[in-house]
């Protein structure tokens, strides 16, 4: 019952930022959880994903110090607004988290990124 009313807010969100058009808030918005579960992952592996393990590494079982096995960090990678996988990449010490944007188009005018998780991030 808990999950209705945070539904309903993030509906609510979700809705007033395609009516503003803001599209990096929306993204910003939708990938939350994602964030989320990198920065557990982050605390719990004390490395990034690599880009060969890219997302899907999230919805593994994780490993804990002892090498027992644990939950997934997600069971799902969600897709960005416009149904889109999300690029992943690991950058330097940090990594970059982009979506494709309306067009669905890596490297077109519309992308939204490298720092959807961290904005405040620079190269």
């Amino acid at each position: 019952m808990r999950i209705f009313p945070v539904l309903l807010i993030i509906s609510s969100l979700l809705c007033s930022f395609l009516a503003s058009g803001n599209e990096g808030e929306l993204v910003q918005v939708k990938a939350k959880p994602l964030c989320a579960a990198l920065a557990m992952f982050k605390m719990d592996q004390r490395h990034w994903p690599t880009s060969e393990e890219g997302l899907n590494v999230l919805t593994f079982p994780s490993l804990n110090d002892h090498g027992e096995s644990g939950d997934p960090y997600l069971k799902v990678i969600e897709k960005d607004p416009w149904g889109n996988n999300y690029i992943y990449k690991q950058h330097k010490k940090r990594f970059k988290l982009i979506s494709m944007g309306r067009d669905g188009v890596l490297n077109s005018s519309d992308d939204i990124g490298p720092n959807i998780c961290y904005p405040d991030w620079t190269e």
